[in-house]
């Protein structure tokens, strides 16, 4: 039977308000910008056709100029697009979508500022995919602090049980028609969604997680940066 058609759309239009004035996607990780790292982790694997780069507008040229060439002469195959994002993730999700090939199956999801994804990572969700009935999975670690919900007050009203807990990761994976019906439905008035899978969860569709990996984290401060490169430094050194 043959794979799914697989387009990838990378997350890259945030403002990076907790990194400071440190631009987090064209930040230098080990010799690379961390959005081409991203990508390439992706597309070593062999198995995704498209790569849509949702990039804000400041960025577009020097991604075009410095980082395409790269990774379309080292992966011939694929093809990566840059897209203008939107103001919140979820217009830029949306901007992705009306960019997507007609025969594309599969789509996932990717924060473009996850450099240390790996590409077994993205297989497994993939093979999930491939293997069941589900509209959708992605990549999740167990909760393992102690979780306390409070009031508007700040006082502790509910400890839950950390067994059932899990924090999202990407990739996040679905059926193409499935993200396409999550997105076709408006959010109601201060209804907050933080993530693709929340999206299908609204509108009932059948999402499940995967193992994800705890060194799998996005670079959301400054200090996200500081540790990713001390890693590269370790693996350098070993």
């Amino acid at each position: 039977m043959a794979r799914p058609l697989v387009t990838a759309l990378i997350a890259g239009a945030g403002r990076a308000q907790r990194m400071g004035k440190v631009n987090k996607i064209m930040a230098d990780l080990g010799g690379m910008p961390v959005i081409e790292r991203t990508v390439r982790a992706l597309a070593q694997t062999g198995r995704i056709r498209q790569h849509i780069l949702l990039l804000r507008p400041e960025d577009l040229a020097r991604v075009e100029k410095d980082i395409l060439p790269r990774l379309r002469e080292d992966f011939p195959g694929q093809t990566f697009t840059l897209v203008f994002g939107g103001e919140e993730r979820m217009d830029t999700i949306k901007k992705g979508l009306g960019a997507l090939d007609e025969d594309t199956d599969l789509v996932l999801v990717q924060d473009g500022a996850r450099p240390f994804l790996d590409p077994s990572l993205v297989d497994r969700g993939l093979d999930r995919m491939e293997a069941g009935d589900l509209d959708g999975c992605i990549a999740a670690v167990p909760v393992t602090d102690t979780i306390k919900r409070v009031n508007d007050r700040g006082e502790i009203v509910e400890t839950p049980d950390r067994a059932q807990l899990y924090r999202a990761q990407t990739p996040q994976i679905f059926r193409k028609e499935a993200l396409l019906a999550a997105y076709n439905k408006p959010l109601e008035e201060g209804e907050r969604v933080t993530d693709d899978a929340q999206m299908l969860e609204r509108i009932g569709r059948k999402v499940a997680i995967y193992p994800g990996h705890g060194q799998n984290f996005k670079l959301t401060r400054p200090e996200d940066l500081a540790y990713g490169r001390y890693l590269l430094m370790e693996d350098a050194d070993e």
